[in-house]
């Protein structure tokens, strides 16, 4: 690995190490991944390494590419802006109490709905290329109106890869079954480690985006009910009037309004549904095709568009899995001073392929097969583990995702709440103060639980996909239980606020201790379905 390190200035010279800006690999909505466009070579910029190293299969399509390359890059900061711009939406709300609803919700729902996503497809303009990271692509970064220059590229594509800080994988059904794609993952993981793989399955941001449109289209209906009708739902005081009565009795009866009225939007959950249900089997079906095809991978067996490049791919992989250059344990001893630079000669010095086999044909080191034996208990072995780690198990979904599918729904609580403000006394609310201080506590248990019900349904998916036959059953299974996860998480929150608010309004201790345990559990069931790990993995 030392080796083609250290060839990173000689391609540099050669012209052959490239690297490309954000907004020239984004530019024209992805066009670099079409492959009857023609990639703009003068584009690209002479470099010693590179940030990011995009690895991916030209069996994928080219939209889902450009989709996750938005994600990587975009996600983060798409993120960042949507929450800054709620945060000043609702404070704007709070400045100015007597906003019309009207008002209200393009405000707090439609305006940060816009933010995200044009930062989302946009968000490499607005740095300006500042602070993006240089990317390597092999079509854009490879000449590909040269063929001896292209030839040079190509050749030396396992330095660049060695030069590379992160590996970008853009996967998909394919991509373990390409040579090229095993062979650069392995140069990677040889001289970097497992630590800055990036990996981001293909099917993931469409599912995002499509069910983030679709959670606003619901949090947009739930808008129109309530501009028409203030009390609809969750704010109607005959369902959910003020204290009357022994506190339990109160309580029961708040909770069983809140039921009732909660119940009433699940209507508006039926589209993201729908959608998980056709995501979640192609992600399971993916992962599971993916676990396998590196279970049982071997070198020989990978597909190679180019046939003629399989005898030199696998003597590269033989190099990297030879052990002639692996540390030899030595102990110290007393020699003259050399020079600096026959030091270095020494250090810069390699044997050439023929060297290799005379090498390995007169002493213990491996063989060609046995390299490529090593080579494929390497893709079986670390590489699936360091994929697995990277991805999580076929039932994992990092719970920011899940937050962001369900943002613009969870947007719709502040106006949907504070359209009930006229009617807090008829509530049970003393003050102005009181109102807003349950309602804010409400919508932070809300963004715990509602992001819930995805992995939820994830694992239901799973485990029809075990049990029934692709068809309608099974498809009517699936959306009987998503109708009732959803239907479940709306009474998880109606029971944390009916728990809240009899408190306040009774001060019963009993209440006070429901709610605590129900925030207990509700971090339980997150730590669960989500675990620590994913949080600050999916928000890199």
């Amino acid at each position: 690995m030392r080796r083609l390190k250290a060839r990173a200035d000689e391609l540099y010279h050669n012209g052959a190490f490239r690297a490309a800006s954000s907004q020239v690999v984004l530019s024209g909505w992805g066009q670099v991944f079409d492959t009857r466009s023609v990639a703009d070579f003068g584009s690209t910029t002479p470099v010693k390494d590179v940030d990011v190293f995009i690895s991916h299969s030209w069996s994928a399509g080219r939209w889902e590419k450009y989709l996750a390359l938005c994600y990587f890059l975009n996600l983060g900061l798409a993120a960042k802006a949507v929450a800054v711009c709620a945060m000043l939406s609702e404070t704007l709300m709070l400045v100015f109490p007597d906003m019309s609803i009207h008002v209200m919700f393009p405000l707090l729902l439609d305006l940060p709905v816009a933010v995200f996503f044009l930062v989302f497809f946009f968000g490499q303009h607005f740095t300006c290329g500042i602070w993006g990271p240089r990317f390597w692509l092999d079509r854009l970064c490879v000449d590909q109106t040269d063929e001896t220059t292209k030839a040079a590229g190509i050749a030396g594509l396992p330095t660049i890869v060695a030069n590379s800080c992160d590996l970008l994988v853009l996967w998909d059904k394919s991509y373990y079954e390409r040579l090229w794609c095993n062979f650069e993952l392995s140069i990677f993981f040889k001289g970097n480690g497992l630590k800055n793989l990036r990996v981001v399955p293909l099917w993931l941001t469409p599912w995002l985006l499509t069910t983030m449109l679709l959670s606003y289209v619901s949090a947009r209906l739930v808008a129109v009910f309530t501009e028409s009708e203030p009390s609809f739902g969750v704010n109607d005081p005959s369902k959910l009037s003020g204290v009357a009565g022994s506190a339990l009795v109160f309580g029961l009866k708040r909770f069983c309004g809140y039921a009732a009225a909660s119940q009433a939007y699940l209507l508006f959950c039926l589209p993201p549904i729908m959608v998980g249900i056709v995501s979640f089997q192609k992600k399971l079906d993916g992962h599971r095709d993916m676990l396998e095809s590196m279970k049982s991978f071997d070198v020989r067996n990978a597909k190679c568009t180019v046939e003629s490049d399989r005898s030199a791919i696998e003597a590269q992989v033989a190099e990297l899995f030879d052990g002639l250059e692996d540390p030899m344990i030595t102990v110290p001893i007393e020699v003259e001073e050399s020079g600096e630079d026959e030091r270095q000669e020494l250090i810069d010095l390699s044997l050439t392929y023929a060297a290799r086999l005379a090498v390995r044909s007169v002493t213990g080191f491996a063989s060609h097969e046995d390299c490529l034996e090593e080579f494929n208990k390497y893709v079986q072995g670390p590489m699936r583990a360091a994929v697995v780690e990277d991805l999580g198990d076929v039932t994992d979904i990092p719970y920011a995702v899940c937050l962001l599918a369900m943002f613009p729904w969870t947007l719709s609580f502040a106006p949907v709440s504070w359209a009930g403000r006229p009617s807090l006394h008829a509530l049970g609310y003393g003050s102005d103060f009181e109102y807003t201080v349950v309602m804010l506590i409400e919508f932070l248990f809300f963004m715990l639980v509602y992001p819930a019900a995805y992995p939820y349904l994830l694992r239901c998916v799973r485990r029809l996909d075990k049990s029934l036959k692709p068809g309608f059953l099974r498809a009517a299974a699936a959306f009987g239980c998503g109708l009732l996860i959803f239907s479940v998480v709306q009474l998880e929150n109606a029971f944390a606020a009916t728990s809240l608010e009899s408190f306040t309004f009774t001060r019963h201790p009993a209440f006070l201790c429901l709610f605590v345990l129900t925030v207990v559990a509700a971090i339980f069931q997150h730590r669960v379905l989500f675990g620590a790990g994913w949080l600050q993995k999916s928000s890199n």
